[in-house]
């Protein structure tokens, strides 16, 4: 069975704290977050994006999910 749900991708490359994040991801049935990174900065980066969803009660794969995006230099 397919289900079908409005969601939405969240994009950037997340260098400060995002205020919007939190309210976004609420909103949505479903987020992917991608995040453009070096490849030594991309755990770090998901990590603060992990707490700060955390402490708004979002939690990882049933509110979204984090994804790297190919690096271009």
């Amino acid at each position: 069975m397919l289900k079908v749900k409005n969601g939405i991708i969240i994009e950037g490359s997340f260098d400060k704290q995002e205020s919007k994040l939190p309210k976004l991801v609420r909103e949505a049935s479903f987020s992917t977050i991608i995040v453009h990174s070096n490849l030594n900065e991309y755990e770090e980066k998901c990590k603060a994006i992990v707490l700060l969803l955390a402490g708004e009660r979002l939690q990882y794969a049933k509110k979204y999910v984090i994804a790297r995006a190919a690096y271009e230099s």
